[in-house]
């Protein structure tokens, strides 16, 4: 990040934030940016959300559009988890992309723009492979000018364009990898269950948003996040890593994201640990 940007947070109220419920929210995060003499320029959505691993329904996804026209406000759609959506019951909403959408009828199209990835769906992070879609002229000569010195390489272009146009094989390794997430995500809310662990509903990425603010110790101190980052250093202590909510502007302290796309062994042994510290806390 720019070291002159500053990052504007839409605090959601107790509102779920995946509603159209929640415009009213970004209304006022705008007006408090605005009075701090901050001018607001982005709006980054990431759908599905990390690390909440939800997916954003149309109506929600349409309001925002209207919202960032409105304000003249870009929307960059980050969509990088579009294709891990594991689980589309009936408590769930599916993945809709914003391109789907008739989005020029929301937004002027020099406001919108869409970026993508192969290093989450395809399990490629080494090939630093990903694509910037966009129909405002000066941002694509922008983008341009660092793109010839920023490019991922011949090999790397060469071995996405290969797996990307043997079509039978994506299907197949999509469905392979659904599958696989999906007991992954199933293996470790049971774990999570029987450790009597509370968890945000899901169906999408591969983590779990968990909460452990019943086991941050009063005798760490007043300040919630100082408990939070101690109890994260009770478990590094122990090899188990878990991202705690403070460095992803969670709005209390106690809050984790868990990655549960791991070897079942790892994650047995991992949530094993954890409930041991925990016991300690």
């Amino acid at each position: 990040m720019h070291p002159s940007t500053i990052p504007v947070f839409v605090s959601n109220d107790g509102i779920d934030q995946f509603s159209p419920d929640i415009l009213p929210r970004y209304e006022v995060a705008l007006k408090y940016a605005e009075e701090q003499s901050l001018k607001v320029k982005i709006l980054v959505l990431c759908n599905p959300h990390n690390p909440l691993g939800r997916c954003y329904p149309p109506s929600t996804l349409i309001a925002l559009l209207c919202f960032c026209n409105t304000h003249k406000i870009h929307l960059i759609a980050d969509e990088i988890y579009a294709m891990s959506v594991y689980s589309c019951s009936q408590d769930s909403t599916r993945f809709t992309s914003v391109l789907s959408l008739d989005w020029e009828k929301y937004i002027d199209p020099q406001y919108f723009h869409h970026v993508y990835g192969m290093s989450k769906d395809f399990a490629c992070g080494g090939l630093r492979i990903g694509s910037f879609w966009t129909l405002n002229d000066e941002l694509q000569r922008a983008a341009t000018a660092l793109a010839n010195f920023h490019h991922s390489g011949t090999v790397n272009a060469l071995l996405a364009c290969t797996v990307l146009e043997n079509e039978a094989f994506v299907a197949s390794f999509l469905a392979k990898s659904l599958k696989r997430v999906a007991e992954a995500s199933q293996l470790a809310r049971s774990l999570l269950d029987e450790a009597g662990i509370q968890y945000t509903p899901a169906n999408a990425g591969f983590f779990l948003w968990i909460n452990l603010a019943p086991w941050l110790r009063r005798e760490d101190g007043d300040d919630g996040w100082k408990r939070e980052r101690k109890l994260m250093e009770r478990l590094i202590e122990v090899s188990v890593y878990v991202a705690g909510g403070q460095m992803q502007n969670a709005e209390e302290p106690g809050w984790f994201r868990l990655v549960f796309t791991r070897d079942e062994r790892l994650m047995r042994e991992g949530l094993k640990r954890l409930r041991r510290v925990c016991r300690m806390a």
